[in-house]
């Protein structure tokens, strides 16, 4: 399993999560994301909607808390559950 560090590129990441977002909550349509920078300079902000609701996180604290995106998902999932 591939740690968030190592991905080299924003869009390979958010793709990923998103990904994960739809299987472990059962999407049956694709979960839209966008990336942006933010102004901490090297940070990015992604921000997920699923199924309405909008999910906004920073590089930042994805590398600080969770070591892969299956980990950031799971807690998320049980956070919201």
């Amino acid at each position: 399993m591939k740690l968030i560090r190592e991905y080299t590129n924003a869009y390979d990441l958010a793709s990923e999560i998103a990904e994960e977002l739809a299987q472990q909550f059962g999407c049956h349509e694709p979960v839209e994301f966008d990336y942006d920078r933010f102004e901490k300079p090297g940070d990015i902000r992604f921000t997920f909607v699923l199924e309405g609701m909008e999910i906004e996180i920073y590089y930042s604290s994805l590398v600080e808390r969770y070591q892969t995106v299956n980990g950031f998902v799971s807690s998320f999932k049980q956070a919201t559950s």
